[in-house]
């Protein structure tokens, strides 16, 4: 289920909106896949490399119909973020197999009103934490 709790769109919790709202989001990042214009921290760097995903994994799951948000965190919410932060959860062959990939997105907003999105980092939802689809946690 969405968390749109900490969401700063404060639209996106009028049922109304919602569906608009996520949809135009998610349209908007793969746009910014589909031309190469998602940024990397060193962070998500290290962190992908040390767990055995690519720039091209998270590009092509990016990219993908079915990868969807599953978590927003507006800013300051979660660790002191300065941005706001979306969580996607998409699909990606990893050594052979299909698994579940969790991308972190720093969504920044200029003064003059533009949109970077920087991946944080990127990782495989726990089997502990999430059911296998890797969208829900685990009560």
């Amino acid at each position: 289920m969405l968390n749109i709790n900490n969401c700063e769109d404060n639209h996106c919790r009028n049922p109304y909106y919602e569906k608009k709202h996520w949809s135009s989001k998610i349209n908007k990042i793969k746009a910014f896949a589909n031309y190469g214009l998602i940024e990397y921290s060193e962070h998500a760097l290290s962190q992908m490399q040390a767990r055995g995903i690519t720039k091209e994994y998270v590009e092509h799951t990016l990219r993908k119909y079915s990868t969807s948000i599953v978590q927003c965190h507006g800013k300051g919410t979660y660790n002191d973020n300065a941005d706001e932060l979306v969580v996607l959860c998409g699909k990606v062959k990893i050594d052979g197999s299909k698994q579940p990939i969790h991308i972190i997105l720093a969504e920044h907003i200029t003064s003059e009103g533009g949109v970077h999105y920087k991946v944080v980092t990127a990782y495989v939802p726990s089997p502990v934490y999430f059911h296998a689809n890797g969208k829900l946690l685990k009560n």
